[in-house]
């Protein structure tokens, strides 16, 4: 458990794509993994309603760290309110 005590208000956790790493420990199942044009780490968002979503935070993920999760040609681009 000293592990897990150790993560800083992290938690790990798999998403539906197969990606893991450590998002805010107050993220919930559903919640999106959005890479921001000019960040340097991903973000969890969560959906608000109404178009609009709530930022809950940075997050690592490995795999889209470094540039990967914006290949050329696999990228979705949607511009949305938070």
């Amino acid at each position: 458990m000293k592990v897990l005590q150790s993560l800083h208000d992290r938690r790990p956790f798999s998403s539906k794509g197969g990606y893991v790493g450590l998002a805010p420990a107050h993220s919930k199942s559903g919640d999106i993994i959005c890479i921001l044009f000019g960040a340097d780490f991903p973000f969890i968002i969560r959906e608000a309603g109404k178009g609009q979503y709530e930022l809950v935070g940075e997050a690592f993920v490995y795999g889209i760290m470094d540039g990967e999760g914006l290949e050329l040609g696999k990228e979705v681009v949607e511009i949305f309110l938070i």
